[in-house]
Order: structure tokens, then sequence, then C-alpha cells
């Protein structure tokens, strides 16, 4: 029955979306359902569009001069490769295995079918659950109940851990097979005999042979190998050894039994004629690496992980959904405990800490209808990224997480490190939210990475150039103007980011000439095959293309200008079709981010000036104090702070206020360089600069050379002379110059920089963030109660998503401006950009948008990225002195409840009903302004009918 409804589903995927006549697909269909032509589980383990797809690949795609074909599942956790031989040799398979080997395989099945053509599927580790049929579940328990029951007879020591461990597709697998719970009962009993041993098991027995129902003549042999706690080379390791013996393997299966600790099985079916003793004997001998307990993935982080993936609101179930914000907020609890000694060290659980502080200020921190609206992720998106190294190919792990999306498109950096994390990405697009939030940017949290050291392309650029080019191509589906737009990070500059427009300009050509009707079929785009109908939804949900107008999709599909222009709003901080107030624009802006700061201070009587101020110069300062939203409103177009006031400001007012103000700066980097360049101008005295190299200490470090020696070779300050009386080699050792005595101090380097440990003698009296999460959740409740003023991350480092926007902007109205003028031959009007535009400064961003690219433009940019920090510090210092709060708690306040208004006005009336009866009254009166907001406008054209439902 599953199946006949299956092959129905499956052969209108093919007929609708591959355009596949229909005598062509009943013949594939036909053959593809017949008696074991494929393994009875895989029908169970993959969805429809997933089979649809492997049949177009093998049956339309591959041919005598492929390889293999190779296809991603729907959740990017599995890569299927249907290889051109008849049986897996060793040899074939190690490679295979090789190039997933940065995967962190959890398992793979290779197995070849009747018409000869070998299927190797891989999985990761951690693989989202799938739907399972109702009919299965019942098998499901009734397999595990017999499983405990054998445990219990059987007397295993082990046998729960091992039920309680097995993934999901495991157990479809299981009951869908000829001899369901065959399997199982087999890896109980291995996962028993390798948790009692240190060294590698091995098992030889037979296996009996079925096709179909009947059972053939001779037995295969069987060989598992099992090993506790295995290496990821493990499995490479024993395949080479098999080659060594020339014996072809007829299927083999892995399974990673991630219990109290991990058991590797490897599974291997032989002829029966096969001469294995010596084999035996071999592998035997062979000196197998394993984990030591401090290797293995920690029960912390695997608890992480999980949480994360449950809070996956597209993916999840409402009562996992619920477990995993409970398990979190306990977690959030403790971590924030200052009572209580040492810290996770974790940035997602730091930053969703923080987060609950400010839900518990609006009364929402047990309520779960609101965390699930700010808490949840739209989506956790994986890949396999194809990268050429060393003369081989190799699949590299890459992520692109999206946070939330109510107020714009998801916004966020791509990471290209070695130490790119699935947690470590997660984190970083739940706090773009509230960075972009905060900034009043309209864009919503999103972030990614891609796992590679881009060092090790130093010998070969191309290699490097090709690598990053696939990995924009395998983002390219889920990312576009109007849904998702990346920007860089950590590794990844100009340069990189130039790279990666290359892959989505070729998959955009690729997808224009698929729904012009030029390419038929499919495109292979990455290691996806993308369909004529999800290349429409794609150019209409992600670029805002009709792809109903001939003229947009000949024009995209022939001429490079136009698709430029339509990739350039793709991705931000590009060397080319970029804006030059994007380069710099995080340090300038964490400066603009000090200067009100200490402004506010100056005029409450915190801070001390230099030099004396004239009532003149004060009644200016209060003028930037007053500036505020509902002030940058009313005065747009015209600035509240005049071109002769700036002038005053740099030249003569901040010079009082900051010269001989001691500085330290943890990092020498973009940011580090960048804010001990932007506040040397207001002749601040630098003291102290610590960096990977360590540290230096001393009096008037001389900038000019602190920047040569981070430029050159070196890379450090730590040969600096100048002014320096005390030098500290290391970089734990240099991170003890953050307790020096100082007036600002400014952690832009590392995570985690200012903990429960060191916070209590931290001696400045302005902490500055310029990295992300560089204090604990306890660090920062530790400054808080010294009366240290924290400048928060996403406060302080936001000018560069805010660059960003600006950037965006640009390139949204240089293609619409070319779209009407070259395309359809019409005067091209502004107003088109009003939906994208923060209604704060509308006129004045489209007097920037008119003219071109140049030092005006750039001039224009900076102001409005500085009158927009110096209305968020206002904002949040008012708001935290009024309320008895940090700074960033008032940031969460005030981010949180304008993601939740867009979220409010974006449900129909009834889901709207239902969680506005659940919000305290308390929210609800702060909520009214936001939803007075002209930016409401712009997500429901029926505002005053809402607000009438709600307020009235």
């Amino acid at each position: 029955m599953i199946k006949r409804e299956l092959r129905q589903k499956i052969g209108l995927i093919l007929e609708n979306d591959y355009k596949m006549d229909i005598g062509t697909a009943d013949k594939i269909l036909e053959m593809f359902f017949s008696q074991d032509y494929m393994p009875r589980w895989y029908f169970y383990s993959n969805s429809p569009n997933t089979i649809a797809r492997h049949i177009f690949l093998y049956t339309q795609l591959l041919n005598a001069n492929s390889r293999y074909l190779e296809d991603v599942d729907d959740n990017g956790k599995t890569i299927t490769y249907f290889v051109n031989v008849g049986r897996d040799t060793p040899g074939r398979l190690e490679r295979l295995i090789e190039e997933n080997l940065d995967m962190n395989i959890g398992s793979f099945d290779a197995e070849y079918t009747r018409s000869g053509i070998s299927i190797v599927s891989i999985t990761k580790r951690g693989r989202s659950d799938f739907k399972v049929p109702e009919e299965l579940w019942l098998s499901i328990k009734d397999m595990l109940k017999s499983g405990e029951k054998l445990s219990k007879d059987r007397g295993f020591k082990y046998g729960l851990d091992f039920l309680n461990s097995i993934q999901l597709d495991y157990l479809t697998e299981e009951v869908t097979a000829h001899s369901p719970g065959v399997r199982l009962f087999r890896h109980m009993n291995y996962y028993e005999m390798a948790r009692a041993s240190d060294s590698l098991v091995v098992y030889k027995d037979f296996a009996a042979k079925k096709i179909g129902d009947k059972k053939e003549d001779e037995d295969e042999k069987r060989l598992a190998l099992i090993i506790k706690n295995p290496v990821d080379t493990w499995v490479i390791t024993m395949l080479k050894e098999i080659e060594k013996f020339d014996i072809s393997m007829n299927r083999v299966y892995y399974d990673l039994i991630d219990g109290d600790e991990s058991v590797g099985i490897l599974s291997i079916y032989m002829d029966p004629l096969s001469d294995i003793e010596e084999l035996t004997k071999s592998i035997n001998s062979v000196e197998v690496s394993t984990k030591n307990d401090g290797d293995n993935r920690t029960e912390f982080k695997e608890r992480i992980d999980t949480i994360i993936r449950a809070l996956t609101t597209l993916d999840s179930k409402e009562q996992d959904f619920k477990n995993a914000v409970e398990s979190l907020a306990l977690l959030c609890k403790d971590n924030s405990d200052i009572n209580k000694d040492g810290e996770y060290n974790n940035f997602y659980l730091n930053s969703v800490s923080d987060f609950f502080k400010a839900a518990q200020f609006l009364g929402v921190s047990e309520n779960m209808e609101i965390l699930s609206l700010l808490l949840g992720y739209e989506t956790l998106d994986e890949f396999f990224v194809s990268c050429r190294q060393d003369d081989k190919t190799k699949n590299k792990p890459g992520f692109r997480a999206k946070h939330n999306s109510a107020r714009g498109p998801s916004k966020g950096g791509l990471r290209i490190d070695s130490i790119v994390r699935y947690d470590e990405v997660a984190a970083l697009s739940f706090m773009m939210t509230w960075k972009c939030a905060r900034s009043k940017i309209l864009f919503g949290g999103g972030k990614g990475g891609l796992k590679l050291n881009p060092r090790d392309f130093s010998e070969n650029k191309m290699d490097f150039f090709d690598t990053l080019s696939n990995f924009g191509r395998s983002i390219f589906a889920v990312t576009g103007p109007t849904k998702d737009v990346p920007a860089g990070d950590v590794g990844c500059g100009a340069k990189e980011i130039g790279h990666l427009f290359e892959g989505f300009k070729s998959a955009l050509r690729d997808l224009s000439l698929l729904a012009y009707g030029v390419k038929k079929g499919v495109a292979l785009i990455g290691n996806n095959l993308i369909s004529v109908e999800e290349a429409r939804r794609i150019l209409y949900e992600n670029f805002d293309i009709d792809y109903l107008d001939r003229d947009v999709l000949k024009e995209l599909s022939t001429t490079e200008k136009y698709l430029n222009l339509v990739t350039a709003a793709q991705i931000t901080g590009k060397p080319k079709m970029g804006i030059e107030a994007r380069t710099g624009a995080t340090g300038r802006g964490l400066c603009y981010s000090i200067l009100q700061t200490v402004t506010n201070l100056y005029l409450d009587g915190k801070w001390e000036a230099s030099t004396a101020l004239t009532p003149k110069e004060i009644e200016l300062l209060c003028l930037l104090q007053s500036i505020n939203e509902n002030k940058l409103i009313e005065s747009d177009p015209k600035p509240l702070i005049s071109t002769d006031q700036w002038s005053i400001l740099e030249t003569e007012i901040y010079p009082k206020l900051f010269r001989g103000k001691r500085v330290i700066v943890q990092g020498s980097g973009k940011v580090g360089s960048s804010i001990m360049s932007e506040l040397n101008k207001y002749g601040v005295n630098l003291v102290g600069v610590a960096d990977a190299g360590g540290a230096i200490l001393g009096d008037n470090l001389d900038l000019s050379e602190i920047l040569k020696e981070v430029s050159g070779s070196n890379r450090s300050i730590i040969e600096c002379k100048n002014g320096v009386k005390k030098q500290i080699l290391g970089p734990r050792e240099g991170s003890v110059i953050l307790t020096e005595v100082c007036d600002i101090l400014i952690p832009a380097a590392l995570e985690n920089a200012i903990t429960q440990n060191n916070a209590y003698n931290i001696k400045a009296l302005v902490v500055a963030c310029g990295s992300n999460g560089p204090c604990t959740s306890k660090a920062e409740e530790i400054l808080n109660s010294k009366n240290i003023t924290v400048i928060y991350d996403f406060l302080a480092n936001g000018a560069g998503v805010t660059a960003s926007y600006f950037e965006w902007l640009r390139n949204l109205n240089d293609r619409f401006k070319y779209e009407a003028e070259a395309i359809k031959k019409v005067e091209y009007s502004l107003d088109i950009m009003d939906k994208y535009i923060m209604p704060e400064f509308s006129e004045r961003i489209k007097r920037i948008l008119i003219e071109e690219e140049g030092a005006w433009t750039t001039r224009e940019w900076n102001l409005l990225l500085r009158d927009i920090i110096f209305s968020e510090i206002n904002e949040d210092y008012t708001f935290s002195a009024n309320n008895g709060v940090s700074m960033k708690t008032a940031g969460f306040v005030n981010s949180s409840l304008r993601v939740l208004t867009a979220t409010i006005i974006k449900m129909d009336s009834a889901q709207r009903d239902v969680i506005w009866k659940n919000i305290p009254n308390k929210s609800k009166k702060l909520l009214r302004s936001y939803f007075d907001h002209p930016e409401t406008e712009l997500f429901s054209d029926n505002m005053d009918e809402i607000k009438k439902e709600l307020f009235s």
C-alpha cells in the first residue's frame, strides 16, 4: 500500500517538476519498484522528492563516462552516490569515505542494485528525524520492546544505552528489512562486546542472502569490525587493509552508535568462497587509534546541539520544542547565577541567558507561545561543499542558519574556518536577529559557515576559488536578495566574497535558463537537482523575479550586466558593486558608540573631561543626548546634527572629553586596528594592546608602529618598542591586560574574554564589546553590579551589518533602475524602494540613492550610521537608568519587542488573538509604541484595524 502511494507521488513529481513524459516515467517506475531492484528500506528512509531526484539522476544523467553522480537529501544530512560499477571494491568505497571525512560521518550504506549500479549513502551525525508512516510506529515500538526483553534475558549491561542511542532512520530501515529486528539484536550484541573491550573486536559469521522471500543456496560471509570510541579515520584504515587482499565486497554497512560511549560497527558482506582467514589475522594485527575520554563529544555539547535542532520550528514537534525550551531555561538559569562557580563558556548559551533576562523583565520567560516566536529557528540548512585539495576531491561541511525573518530578509556573515561549528553558526544567527532589530534596519537574523582552513590553499589559489564558488552554488538556493543575504565574516573578506559571488552568478544563470525554457528538465546547482518548478519558486521568492515575464528572463539569461545587478544584492561586502562606507564600518560604528556613551556619562557626572567644556559645548552635547527614533522620524530628511556642529564635535569637544584617557584594546585585527585609529584622533592614551602573539603595556603606545607590525609578516604587536614598558608573550598570558587600570576597555578579539574569573578585577569605566560574545552572561552581571558601563556586543559592533544594509539598498536600487529603463523602457521611480527603506530615514536615504557612489555618498552613509548608533545608545542608556537593568537587557527588550511586533502583525487574526491573550499587560503597554512605529506599515496594509483590534 505504501509503495503504491509512494509510486504515484513520485510519478507526479517526475511529470510535473522534471517534465518527464508519462510513458518514460511509467517504465522507470516499474523497473525501480520491482522486487529487490532497490533495498526495501530505501523507500522508507527517503522522501518522495529525494527518490524522484535519484531516479532522474540515475536514469537520465548517469552515463558510461560517469564515475558516479551524487545527490544531497532534503535536509542536507545524507549524500547519495550512484556509482557506475557492479560491485563496490574497498578502494572505491575508501575514496568516497575519504572525500566525506570532514562531514562527521554517522553511518553509511554501500549496496549494489540488481542493474549493477552501486548506491553509497553517507549520513552525517545528528540526522534530523523524518516523517515515519503511522503504521510503522507500532512495529518500531514492538521491536524496541523485544530489544529490552532480549537485553534483560541475556544480562546485557549496556543494552538499554544502545536502544536509547540509535537513530530513527536506523529503526525505520530495520522494521522494513526482510528480517525485521535481526540487525538490531545483532548490533546490540556487538555494542555489548565493544563496551567491554579496549581494542578492536573482529567477529566472523555467515549471513543468509535473500532474494525476495527466497533464500539463495549459499550464504554470504560477514565480517564485523567493532570498536569503542573510534577516530574518524578508522574505517579508511580497515578498508585499506581489505584492499590488500583483493577481496570484493558485496555490500558494506557502517553505524556509529552514540551512547554513553560511541561504538563504531563496520559490517562487510563477501562471497561465500572468499578466503578471509589471512585478512582476519591481518586486521587483528593492525593498531587502530581510538579517542580517549577527553576527545569524545561531551554530554553538554550534545545537549546544546539537540536543543538547537529541536528549536527549528519547521521540523520540531510541539512537545520536543517545549522540552528544549525548558531544558534551555534551566541551563541559562545556572549559566547566569553568579553565586555559583564555573561557567559553560558557550556562546549560544551566554546569548540565550542574556535574552532570558529581558524575557523575565517582560514577564514572558515562561510563556511558551511567545518563546516559540522569539527562540525558534526558521531553518538550519547543512551542505556538502565540494573542494579540490592536495589533488583530491573532498566534501567539506557548510551551514546556513536562519533564525527570524519577521522584519526582513535574513542577514549574516559567512565564516570560513577549520573550527566552524553547527552550534556556533546557530548562536550567531540568533544574535543577528537582535543586532538587526536593534539597529532598526529591515533585516532578520542569519549566519553561515564553511569548515575549511583557507591557509591550506596558499599554494593553489585556483582550487580555493573553485571551492568558494562551489560554496556559493551550495547555499544559492536558500539565499537571495529578498530572502537571505550573506556577507563576509571571519576568514571571508572581500576577495573570498568575490569568489562566492561568481558561484552565485553561475547558479542564477542556470536557474534563469531553466525557467526561460532554454535548459530542459533540471539544473544541477551545487549537489542539488533543481526542477523547473523549484527554479520558478526560487526566482520569485528569493529574487522577486516574475518568472512569467519573458523579457526579464531573457535579459537575465543573456546579459551579464543584468545578471551582475540581480546577483549583487544577494551578498554584501563585495570588492566590486559594493559601497566604500562598508569598509571599516564595524570599527567606525564602535567608535560612534563610545563617543555617545561617554557623552551620556559626562552629562550624568560620571565622566570627567580632560579639559573643561564651555556652556555652549555642553549645550551641543545635550542635543546629542536628545537624539532618539522619534526625533529622527520628525527630522527626516534634515539631519539633527548640522555639518558645522559635527565639525566642532570632532575637532574641539571630543578631544576635550578623550584627551589622555587610558585605552586598552584586546585584538589587533580589522576591528581592533580600526578602533585604535578612530580614537587616536581624539588624543587618547593607548596603554595596552593584546593579540595572538601576546600583549604590550606602556604609555602612549605608538599607533603607527602597531599598525605597521600587525600588517607585516609578524601580524602581531609583540615586537613593538615605542612607549612599551612591559611585554607579555602568549595569547593566554596576554589576556591579563584586561584587568589593568584604564578608562575604556575594548575586547575586540575573542569570545569569553571577560568571565566570572576576571570580571571582578576589571577596572575600566567603560567596556565596549567590539567582538561577538566577549563577556559571559555571569561577567555581564558582575560588571553591571560594579556600575561599569558595558556597551554590549550586538550594539557596539552592529555597524557592519548596518553598512551592509546600505549596500543592499544601493544594489537593489541599481537593479530596479536597470529593469525600468533598459528592459521595460519606462521612467524609473525611487518609490519602488519604499518597502525596503527604514522609514526613519526614508527621504534621507532616497537622496543618497539618487547619486552615484562617491565621496559625497560615502560621507552621507557614515553620518546616517552615526545617527542610528547615537539613537540606539541614548535609548538603551535611558531605559537602563529608568528601569535598573543593564544596557544589554535594555537592548534585548527593545529588539525583542520590535521582532514580536512584526511577527504578530503578520499573523492571521485568529492566531494573533491567541498570542495577544498570553502577553502580560506590562508588555502590552510597551508594545504600543512599537505598533505605532511607521515601519509596521511595511508589514501590513491594515495597521489601523490591527491596532484597533489589539489596543481598543
